[in-house]
C-alpha cells in the first residue's frame, strides 16, 4: 500500500492549511530567496487537492516513506510554526528575511537532524595536517579531522585537490553572501579576511615557482597516476534552526567520502590552515617542483577578491543603517580611540564628511600617530576634493609606527596613493604606485581594473600590470 493512502482526510485539511498560510506570506513578502527554494512545490493555478496530491506523489518518489511522512507532518505544521513566530516579526523594518528563515529552520531544521542523523556524518570542531612528499616526490597534504565526539577522521589530498577545495568554498561564500545581500545575519570577520589576505601575500612572493598555466607540462617526476587522488567537491548551503548560514560538503576522496557541516568562522579558518600548508611548502620544499599553476592561484585570488568586495558592501550597509546607534554610544561613553575611528568610518559611509573631518580631527589631538585615521581623513579630503591633502595624509599613515611591517596595511595605504594620483592626473605616478602595490599584494590588481577612480588609466593598467 502505498504512504499516500494511509494519510487521514484531517491530516489533509493540516495539510492544505500549511500550504494556505505558506501561500499567505508568499505572496505578502514576495519571492524571498529560502522560499524561492521550496515554492517550486507551490502553484497558485493549481487547486488545493490536486497540489497535494502532486505534492504527495513527488515525495513517494523522491524520499523514502518515513522521510517523506516527515516532510508531510512537517508541512502541515507550517501553519502552526508560522503563528508563533510571526507575532515577533516587523516586515516594515525589513525583517522578512530574517523571518523567513526561523520559520522554515524551526519547522524543518531541528527535526530532520533528529529524523536522520547521518546525513551530517561529521560536524567537525577541529582540523590538522601536515604535507608530506610521496614516493613520485608528489606534495600529499594528510589532514584530520574532529568530531565534536572527539573521534577522528583521517583523509589526504593532493595539492591540486587542495587548490580546488578553496576555491569551491570561496566560491560557496560569496554564493552565501549573494543569497543574504545586506542583511545582517553573517558571522564573517573582517580580521579573518585580513588573515587571509597576508598568506596571500606571502604565497604570491614564490610566484616564479608556479607554472604559468594549468596546460604547462607538469615535471616528470610527478606520477600521472595518482590524478584519481584528485577530490571531488559536493556542496550545498543552508540554515540553522538559529538562523546561521552553514556549508555542507561532501569530499570524494580516492580511499572514502569524507561529509561535515561548518559555520562561517569554521570555513574561512579551514581555508586559512590550507593556505598556511601551501605557504609552508613553498618555504621548506625549494628543490621540490610543486606543479603548481599560477592560474591556479589567480582563479582562488580572485575568488577571495570578491568575497571581500562584497562583504565590504555589506559592512558599508550595516554602517548606514547603524549609524544612529553608534553615535549614540559615542556621546555616551568615555572618549577611546577603537570606538571613534569606528564612528569615524561610519560618518564617510553616510557621506558626512564635515562631520568626519571634524572627529577624525579630534582624534589626531589625541592620538597623532593613528593609522587608521590618518587614513581615513586622506579618504574623506580626496571625497572633498582635495588630493594634495588627500596625498599628504595617506603618505602620514604610511610613516605611522602602527603599521611598521605590516605590509597589508602598507599595501592598502599605496593603493589609495594610487587612486589620489589618478585623480589628480598625475598619471605616471598613480601608474607606478599601482604596480608597487601589486608586486606586494596581488588582490590589489582585481581592484584596480574595477575602480571608478582609475578609469582614465585603465588601459594602461590593462597593458603594463599584470600579476
Amino acid at each position: 500500500m502505498s504512504f499516500i493512502e494511509e494519510i487521514r482526510d484531517e491530516d489533509k485539511e493540516d495539510i492544505k492549511e500549511g500550504i494556505g498560510k505558506f501561500l499567505e506570506i508568499k505572496e505578502k513578502w514576495g519571492n524571498k530567496t529560502i522560499f524561492t527554494l521550496i515554492s517550486e512545490l507551490f502553484d497558485y493555478n493549481t487547486d488545493s487537492d490536486s497540489l497535494i496530491k502532486e505534492i504527495l506523489d513527488d515525495l513517494e518518489n523522491l524520499f523514502s516513506n518515513t522521510f517523506s511522512v516527515f516532510l508531510i507532518n512537517s508541512i502541515a505544521r507550517f501553519n502552526e510554526m508560522v503563528e508563533k513566530f510571526i507575532k515577533d516579526i516587523d516586515v516594515e523594518n525589513n525583517d522578512e528575511f530574517l523571518a523567513t528563515i526561523k520559520i522554515l529552520s524551526a519547522t524543518f531544521g531541528r527535526k530532520i537532524r533528529k529524523l536522520k542523523p547521518h546525513m551530517l556524518e561529521l560536524c567537525w570542531t577541529r582540523i590538522s595536517s601536515a604535507f608530506l612528499i610521496s614516493k613520485d616526490e608528489e606534495i600529499k597534504y594528510y589532514s584530520r579531522l574532529t568530531k565534536h565526539s572527539g573521534e577522528l577522521v583521517y583523509f589526504e589530498m593532493d595539492l591540486p585537490s587542495v587548490i580546488s577545495f578553496i576555491n569551491h568554498i570561496l566560491n560557496d561564500i560569496n554564493k552565501s553572501i549573494q543569497i543574504v545581500e545586506e542583511k545582517i545575519i553573517l558571522a564573517l570577520r573582517n580580521q579573518r579576511l585580513n588573515d587571509i589576505e597576508t598568506v596571500f601575500i606571502d604565497i604570491f612572493q614564490y610566484r616564479d615557482k608556479f607554472l604559468e598555466t594549468k596546460n604547462d607540462k607538469k615535471p616528470s617526476k610527478i606520477n600521472s597516476s595518482n590524478t584519481d587522488l584528485s577530490t571531488k567537491v559536493k556542496s550545498s548551503l543552508f540554515f540553522s534552526p538559529g538562523g546561521d548560514i552553514r556549508f555542507r560538503y561532501s569530499l570524494m576522496l580516492k580511499e572514502q567520502i569524507i561529509k561535515f557541516d561548518s559555520q562561517y568562522h569554521s570555513i574561512i579558518v579551514l581555508i586559512l590552515h590550507y593556505l598556511n600548508q601551501i605557504l609552508n611548502s613553498l618555504k621548506n620544499l625549494e628543490k621540490i617542483d610543486l606543479g603548481l599553476s599560477l592560474e591556479n592561484l589567480k582563479e582562488i585570488l580572485f575568488e577571495f577578491y570578491t568575497c571581500q568586495k562584497n562583504w565590504d558592501k555589506i559592512s558599508k550597509q550595516m554602517n548606514i543603517e547603524n549609524r544612529e546607534e553608534i553615535e549614540k554610544k559615542f556621546n555616551e561613553e568615555e572618549f577611546s580611540k577603537e570606538l571613534s575611528n569606528t564612528l569615524l568610518k561610519v560618518r564617510i559611509d553616510n557621506d558626512d564628511l564635515k562631520g568626519a573631518l571634524e572627529l577624525g580631527n579630534k582624534i589626531l589631538e589625541k592620538y597623532k600617530d593613528s593609522y587608521i585615521t590618518l587614513l581615513n581623513l586622506g579618504l574623506v579630503y580626496s571625497k572633498m576634493g582635495d588630493q594634495e591633502k588627500a596625498i599628504d595624509f595617506t603618505n602620514k599613515a604610511l610613516n605611522s609606527e602602527e603599521i611598521k611591517g605590516n605590509i597589508l596595511e602598507e599595501s592598502r595605504a599605496n593603493y589609495n596613493l594610487a587612486c589620489y594620483y589618478a585623480l589628480k592626473k598625475e598619471f605616471n605616478k598613480s601608474i607606478e604606485k599601482l604596480k608597487e602595490t601589486i608586486t606586494i599584494n596581488p588582490k590589489f590588481y582585481y581592484y584596480a581594473n574595477d575602480d571608478e577612480d582609475l578609469a582614465e588609466i585603465q588601459e594602461r593598467i590593462i597593458k603594463e600590470i599584470n600579476i
